[in-house]
């Protein structure tokens, strides 16, 4: 086995729930697991390997060993930072009665085995634009700082306990992918759905979900490559989400999406399902 297909079997592992499979193990030599690591970390995946790596008692005192567990505590600790931080930036919006909707990782989290299994840099909330002022005097006068903005779909905070938060006032970014932005910029008229128990916080339909996830795997490639992660990310969302095939089917072909999510679902495929 290739150190690529040692890393896809232990992810398989934990993502799948399955730790029965150890073939890696014998194909683990001191090399590959130096490049397991090196491999694993480029993809910010190298704690999810930890942990197969851990259930499988492999984790030793040498020197890798450690990164890989160093890795580890760090993805747990930033999932709880993170956790904190989502939880109180949707409680003073919601309770300022300011629409949002969470966006990204903070929902794809919840998709895979543990929270802290999908890492993120940041935290990122849709709001109406017209509500930009209300959201910086929220979370302004509750010790958020204001930070410069860098995109022009977006500005930017930082959390009390130092989260980067994202506000994107749209789902567009800069006419790339101008085939998604139609239905993307109705999301808040046609495809967004009130989450229960409250009053100001919202979902994208499962259909839209997929699309925007695409829209940014996208933006991505156009740029030099997109990693891993948003394949496993696709292969969750895919197995956990109950779509209207025809309707999906439908905007992906009016978003030009069909060829990348037909190819992105087969190549997760590949990679989780062996």
């Amino acid at each position: 086995m290739c150190v690529e297909e040692i890393m896809f079997s232990l992810i398989r592992n934990e993502i799948c729930g399955d730790h029965t499979h150890k073939e890696w193990q014998s194909e683990l030599t001191t090399r590959k697991y130096k490049e397991l690591f090196m491999l694993s970390r480029k993809h910010d995946l190298s704690h999810i390997v930890a942990s197969a790596l851990s259930h499988a008692t492999y984790l030793g005192d040498d020197e890798v060993s450690r990164a890989f567990h160093q890795e580890l505590m760090r993805a747990v600790y930033r999932d709880a930072q993170r956790d904190y931080a989502i939880n109180l930036t949707n409680e003073l919006l919601e309770n300022a009665q300011i629409p949002h909707i969470n966006l990204k990782g903070s929902v794809i989290r919840h998709m895979y085995p543990q929270s802290w299994m999908r890492t993120s840099c940041d935290i990122d909330v849709l709001i109406h634009n017209s509500d930009i002022e209300s959201v910086e005097n929220v979370l302004c006068s509750n010790k958020y700082v204001r930070l410069d903005d860098s995109s022009t779909h977006d500005y930017n905070f930082m959390s009390p306990n130092k989260i980067h938060i994202e506000i994107h006032h749209t789902l567009t970014q800069d006419g790339e992918l101008s085939s998604t932005d139609e239905l993307l910029n109705s999301v808040w008229t046609d495809y967004a759905i009130p989450e229960p128990d409250c009053q100001n916080r919202y979902s994208m339909t499962p259909e839209l979900f997929v699309i925007y996830h695409l829209a940014h795997m996208g933006r991505h490639l156009l740029h030099g490559g997109c990693g891993v992660r948003p394949f496993i990310d696709l292969w969750l969302i895919n197995k956990l989400y109950s779509f209207d095939s025809s309707k999906l089917n439908d905007m992906l072909t009016r978003c030009n999406l069909l060829a990348l999510y037909d190819a992105s679902t087969e190549l997760s495929k590949v990679w989780l399902e062996d």
